[in-house]
């Protein structure tokens, strides 16, 4: 323990203090080590383990069919491309290299936008990384069944934390209320200000969210920087059709 001397003063004379001896410095780290990791947890409650991906754990690149996509537009090369560029960087650079934001687009479903997507997040998370992993109605119902402080925990999750955060099927909700776009775009603004790194998958492109009233233009003006303007398109067949006999995604 060291004698300091305090800034305050009594009766003329500058008071003097016994510092905090070592062991006791210690027991202090080590509650406030324990407090960020208690907040840490109740975060996570309130938000619902978002960035637990065990569900998806069987959608891998091993197991994904590239075979059925042409050599030459083939979007899991693309995938593994971008996460190979991007893991080691702790965010994009709009001028250079990949693109902050994956854009998988298809007009039609099953064509396996988020088996991809889900193969992506699980080579981010092994790296480690941070993930963020939703489906846009599963996200909309747990946003709306939450109280205020949750909503901003949600969207901070997505928004700011996560290295990487995937939004699946974007797009169902048509002309959502005012409240729905303000949150989507509470995500996407810090996302867009940090370069966070992006994955979403859609049946409608940027334009079409912006026309579907799904997005609002600041928004989509923000995606559309973020991709580059570039969507990767999936050129195939409903492979749930084909293969009905199986269960997959």
């Amino acid at each position: 323990m060291e004698v300091r001397e305090s800034r305050s003063e009594y009766k003329g004379r500058r008071l003097k203090l016994l510092s905090d001896c070592a062991c006791n410095l210690a027991e202090i780290a080590k509650y406030e080590a324990f407090a960020r990791r208690s907040d840490a947890y109740q975060t996570e409650t309130r938000i619902g383990h978002a960035s637990d991906i065990s569900h998806i754990r069987h959608l891998t690149f091993d197991t994904f069919d590239w075979r059925r996509y042409p050599a030459e537009n083939n979007p899991a090369g693309e995938a593994r491309a971008w996460i190979e560029a991007a893991l080691p960087l702790p965010v994009a650079d709009y001028h250079r290299g990949a693109v902050a934001c994956l854009y998988f687009y298809s007009p039609g479903r099953g064509r396996g936008k988020t088996h991809l997507a889900a193969a992506v997040a699980h080579v981010a998370a092994a790296y480690p990384r941070s993930v963020y992993f939703c489906n846009e109605m599963a996200w909309i119902d747990r946003y709306w069944s939450v109280d205020l402080e949750t909503k901003r925990d949600m969207t901070h999750a997505a928004g700011e934390r996560a290295w990487l955060t995937v939004i699946d099927d974007l797009g169902q909700r048509e002309n959502p209320p005012a409240s729905l776009r303000n949150a989507w775009y509470a995500i996407f603004d810090p996302r867009w200000l940090k370069r966070g790194w992006t994955i979403i998958t859609s049946n409608w492109t940027p334009d079409d969210l912006l026309a579907r009233g799904t997005i609002s233009e600041a928004t989509h003006s923000r995606l559309v920087q973020m991709t580059g303007g570039v969507i990767v398109q999936f050129h195939s067949g409903d492979y749930r059709l084909e293969r009905h006999d199986e269960t997959d995604l």
